[in-house]
């Protein structure tokens, strides 16, 4: 009885044993909570303080920095000089990763291989280039450069100034007059010793944002010793207008004709020009005094497609005669302004040069007009196929009432692999269609000679391609092929053959290239050559040369087209 009592008693304060535990565990927890809470609290408005704290900081130094740029300008303004004010570049587009030339005033800092390549694209410039790509303002930031002063609403800019030099040595199984016929180009090596090729005096420049401006001349010296000055380019080109799809150039220029006709000397990557190069425009190419207008029809990441069309007096080039002619006859080879008999003003062993201005104009028709069209796809990331299709109407260069009708096609791809080594393939088709006038010399026909001479004429085609490929390596090495051939039609079939600029020719040239600089490379070129003219058909040649690129400001030439 007395148990259940105690039980019965001890049962109550149990319960408020627990009870009490109970809530003690509670009020704990409840002010565990409470502090958690009050720690997240505390530790958000310190994360809110110091960021607070760190954009004032920001605001406070982009003041003191724009109060520092006024302060520059104002004191530049004050002492003459422009203020140059540095811009975010974008990324560029797959398109843009793989040229340049000439461009020739845009390039970026790349590796060794990607620099070598752009020097020997020949597009561009073609240059690489690509030729005609876009200046380092195109892409949305402001280019270094050697000087530049503000003058009225614009800034007066000297982007580059540069000195070229390329020099070859070698030797060759022609000899003689028949070396000098076998190459052609004005800057081609052609004689067993040594040839300074040229030696190129580049200024680039721009009045900024209005236009730009380039002057290149060259110097070169004959087998004679003789030295010669000649300015190949000097120009001014506006920005890109309409909204960046149009842009005008006026001035001493190459006609915008295919790739190689685009490509300055120190862009080249073989040493020689094609043969059909200077079979269809002559020892110099295609260039002279006159306009041209250069327009986008699309420019995006995937394509870009640029149409060019220029105007300009008759083509300005050097006629180089090769011994006599033959006796009664002949062949319009030189594709020069002559005097309208055929020969280009060019007698035995000269070498005449030509008026850079061209010859006499005395209207619309005695222009020359080339029209281009060039379509740059980005195939992908690693490749660009480029794809050119070029057209001339000029006077005929004898000086006869006929003109000359020059049609080429030309493409170019360029890959990159994974293991940075660069493939660049391009190939050139040219077609040049004339009247040629074949002077018939008979004895005993003095009198009707002087009643009216007769000037017999037939027409001429000249065409030829060149395929080209090299391999180019991280480590500045370069590995290349090039196969040429050009042919003729019209007129005396055996005449034809023994003419260096009328017979059938063919030229294989492996190449091997060493960059070993930024500044210079050495190339080893071996040409094997079959054609008609030579006593034997074949000759083989060998020849090494050295190229150095020296000067101030952008590298190459700025804002050029090659």
């Amino acid at each position: 009885m007395r148990d259940a009592t105690e039980n019965g008693a001890a049962r109550p304060a149990v319960l408020s044993t627990l009870a009490a535990v109970a809530l003690a565990a509670t009020v704990a927890l409840a002010t565990g909570a409470e502090a958690v809470a009050q720690t997240n609290a505390q530790r958000l408005k310190l994360l809110e303080q110091t960021v607070k704290e760190l954009l004032e900081r920001d605001e406070a130094r982009e003041r003191k920095m724009k109060a520092m740029e006024a302060e520059l300008k104002r004191l530049r303004r004050s002492s003459g000089l422009a203020t140059v004010t540095p811009r975010k570049k974008p990324a560029p587009e797959d398109g843009d990763r793989d040229d340049d030339g000439h461009g020739h005033g845009k390039k970026p800092a790349a590796d060794k291989d990607a620099k070598m390549a752009g020097k020997s694209d020949g597009h561009g410039h073609a240059h690489g280039e690509e030729a005609g790509e876009d200046s380092a303002e195109e892409v949305g930031h402001e280019p270094t450069g050697v000087w530049s002063a503000r003058v009225g609403d614009g800034v007066l800019r000297l982007k580059r100034l540069g000195l070229d030099v390329d020099f070859a040595m070698g030797a060759s199984t022609a000899k003689g007059e028949d070396m000098e016929s076998l190459f052609g180009g004005h800057h081609d090596p052609k004689r067993t010793g040594f040839t300074l090729q040229g030696v190129d005096l580049s200024v680039a420049g721009s009045y900024d944002p209005f236009f730009d401006a380039f002057f290149n001349t060259t110097f070169t010296v004959d087998g004679e010793g003789e030295t010669f000055l000649e300015i190949e380019e000097a120009w001014v080109r506006s920005k890109w207008l309409s909204g960046g799809n149009l842009r005008l150039q006026a001035g001493q220029f190459y006609a915008p004709f295919g790739v190689v006709n685009r490509t300055h000397l120190h862009d080249w990557a073989w040493q020689t020009q094609p043969v059909v190069a200077t079979r269809v425009f002559g020892a110099d190419g295609a260039r002279s005094l006159g306009v041209q207008a250069e327009t986008r029809l699309a420019n995006n990441r995937a394509m870009r497609s640029t149409l060019f069309m220029s105007m300009q007096n008759r083509r300005s080039i050097h006629a180089h005669a090769h011994g006599e002619e033959e006796e009664g006859h002949v062949e319009d080879h030189t594709h020069d302004a002559g005097d309208g008999d055929g020969t280009g003003g060019v007698q035995e062993g000269e070498e005449e040069h030509a008026d850079e201005g061209g010859s006499g104009v005395d209207g619309l028709d005695d222009l020359a007009y080339t029209i281009r069209m060039e379509n740059r796809l980005a195939v992908s990331p690693q490749t660009t196929v480029t794809l050119g299709g070029s057209a001339m109407f000029e006077p005929n260069p004898d000086g006869s009432d006929t003109r000359v009708s020059t049609f080429g096609a030309d493409v170019t791809i360029n890959h990159r692999l994974s293991s940075k080594n660069r493939l660049v393939l391009t190939a050139e088709y040219m077609h040049r269609t004339s009247k040629a006038a074949v002077a018939e010399d008979h004895e005993g026909e003095e009198e009707e000679e002087e009643e009216g001479h007769h000037d017999e004429r037939i027409r001429a085609q000249d065409y030829g391609f060149y395929l080209q490929g090299i391999w180019y390596t991280p480590d500045g090495w370069g590995v290349g092929l090039r196969y040429e051939h050009a042919d003729s039609r019209g007129g005396d079939a055996e005449a034809r053959a023994a003419d260096p600029m009328r017979g059938t020719r063919t030229r294989i040239s492996p190449l091997l290239l060493w960059q070993f600089s930024e500044l210079g490379r050495l190339k080893l070129q071996y040409n094997y050559d079959r054609t008609e003219f030579l006593e034997h058909r074949l000759a083989h040649s060998l020849f090494l040369s050295a190229s150095w690129s020296l000067g101030l400001g952008l590298p190459d030439h700025a804002g050029h087209a090659h």
